[in-house]
């Protein structure tokens, strides 16, 4: 959450058009009766349960063409002053590749402190895509 006294005028003023103030599930409900094109999840979801990480894909999927996901490898992070920035789940390639239908999938990485980090960003196929070769773009 941010403060939105402090926040919301300068998201607003650099591109952002709507602040939504949410935690991701009643966001999902939020999206019950939307259809949507692409969904990103950038970075987020490592911070949920694992069971949690599933289910948030799995709702929005059936709400959109297509998802786009970004998630750390093997990242440990501890909360610090935030208890919402600590990661509480790690999930492998394999696990999304089994429950869902990738399109596209790399790893990538970048270099912060002395630490090589890897990402896993990956591309899925939600539901409202009807046709099955429908391109990404």
């Amino acid at each position: 959450m941010f403060d939105k006294s402090l926040d919301e005028k300068m998201l607003l003023s650099n591109g952002y058009d709507e602040i939504v103030d949410l935690t991701i599930e009643q966001y999902c409900i939020s999206c019950v009766d939307k259809n949507i094109d692409v969904v990103t999840a950038l970075d987020v979801l490592e911070h949920l349960p694992r069971s949690k990480f599933f289910d948030v894909i799995d709702q929005m999927l059936y709400h959109c063409k297509f998802m786009i996901i970004i998630w750390p490898v093997n990242h440990p992070q501890n909360a610090g002053t935030n208890f919402l920035d600590s990661h509480r789940s790690s999930v492998k390639p394999r696990e999304v590749f089994q429950s869902f239908e990738v399109i596209s999938f790399m790893q990538t990485g970048f270099s912060e402190y002395s630490i090589f980090h890897i990402y896993n960003l990956c591309v899925l196929r939600g539901h409202m895509c009807i046709d099955q070769k429908q391109p990404l773009f």
